[in-house]
């Protein structure tokens, strides 16, 4: 769950700017139709209004979309427009027009017709249809299923037509807080390490140089913290002291500061892939090499333990 809500914050801090720049084309697009339509001269296309159940009966029964639709605008009622489609049939287009088959008298397709345009289920034999009929009604089929997807895809996105994206100063005032919270993740769920890498960096390329600079520093001060804790726990190792190197060890290991430097240290690593140059700026700088030596110093002899 951790992992996939980092992914999610990667996303939306990726997606700033494809949302902003389409926003801008599509307030681009509407100022020449808001200016002056008339101007175009044509206005956006739209399907002439039939009964829609009346049309799915007329596909049904084998006509196309088209053919149909004409029907029903040329005539008043189903048996008129189921009359029109027969004594009207749409030109040849390469064979692309969807007919029953041309072995039945003018009289059974317009029985067939009446009967399916009552509701009347006509069983029909396969054997009448050839093989390019059997094509275009898989070919019918499957456009049907494409258009009905495709309203469910509309239907779905019109829910997030008026959902205002993320300002960009709450997408700022969250890169700017969020460390703090990459941390605390890290002390409970270590193994977040690399997705914690990958929102970090996505907000470095959002947020800039100064940004950069500013993470990698507490990410180092991190480091050093955690490091230092460790190195005043180990210091009675360095002296004489009753307890075993073994007890030593265990109790360094259970330390919170041991697991919290080492998520720590390979956080620094995954940045230090992605930044070679500027993090090596901030670990000169800030002295942590020395801080690190030390550590390793004073725990010896739990190392080779």
């Amino acid at each position: 769950m951790a992992e996939s809500m980092l992914a999610i914050l990667c996303h939306i801090l990726r997606g700033e700017p494809v949302i902003r720049e389409r926003l801008g084309k599509e307030k681009e697009g509407t100022k020449p139709e808001e200016e002056g339509p008339q101007e175009e001269g044509t206005a956006p296309r739209r399907e002439p209004q039939v009964n829609q159940q009346q049309l799915q009966q007329l596909m049904d029964m084998g006509f196309t979309r088209e053919h149909a639709m004409e029907a029903l605008l040329n005539t008043s009622s189903m048996e008129q427009a189921t009359e029109y489609l027969l004594t009207h049939p749409p030109p040849l287009l390469g064979g692309a027009v969807r007919v029953r088959d041309l072995s039945m008298s003018e009289e059974d397709q317009m029985m067939r017709a009446i009967a399916m345009s009552l509701g009347q289920e006509i069983p029909m034999d396969q054997s009448q249809e050839s093989p390019e009929e059997v094509t275009r009604r898989r070919e019918e089929e499957e456009r049907k299923a494409r258009e009905k997807q495709e309203e469910e895809e509309v239907r779905s996105l019109e829910r997030y037509q008026d959902v205002e994206p993320l300002e960009g100063d709450e997408l700022h005032s969250f890169t700017e807080k969020m460390l703090p919270g990459c941390f605390h993740l890290l002390d409970e769920l270590p193994d977040t390490v690399y997705r914690v890498c990958d929102l970090i960096m996505t907000a470095v390329k959002r947020n800039g140089p100064e940004y950069r600079d500013l993470i990698l520093k507490q990410v180092v001060e991190q480091v050093w913290e955690a490091a230092n804790v460790l190195i005043k726990a180990a210091l009675p190792l360095t002296t004489s002291d009753t307890k075993t190197v073994a007890e030593w060890t265990s109790q360094m290991a259970t330390l919170p500061q041991a697991s919290n430097l080492a998520t720590r240290i390979l956080l620094l690593t995954l940045l230090f892939e992605e930044l070679k140059l500027m993090c090596a700026r901030v670990v000169e700088t800030s002295g942590i090499l020395d801080v690190l030596i030390k550590l390793l110093e004073v725990t010896q002899p739990c190392l080779q333990a």
